[in-house]
């Protein structure tokens, strides 16, 4: 069965080759480790509050809670 997923954005845009269109969607259920891991190494490492805490290892934690959480 194949999943629905939310469209959260929709656009498109001009390039020599022609218009490449793109879309914003929910990550299926089945990726979310995936995007979990996307978060933690290209999104909270960098945060400032993650840098001044020196926390990398209580963002991984988190990360793993939120993905428990959607997984509910």
């Amino acid at each position: 069965m194949t999943q629905s997923l939310k469209v959260w954005s929709k656009f498109s845009t001009n390039k020599e080759s022609g218009v490449l269109n793109f879309q914003i969607v929910d990550a299926p259920r089945d990726r979310t480790e995936d995007v979990a891991e996307l978060i933690f190494h290209h999104f909270m490492t960098g945060e400032s509050i993650s840098k001044a805490a020196d926390s990398a290892k209580r963002a991984a934690t988190t990360v793993l809670k939120y993905t428990n959480i959607q997984e509910l």
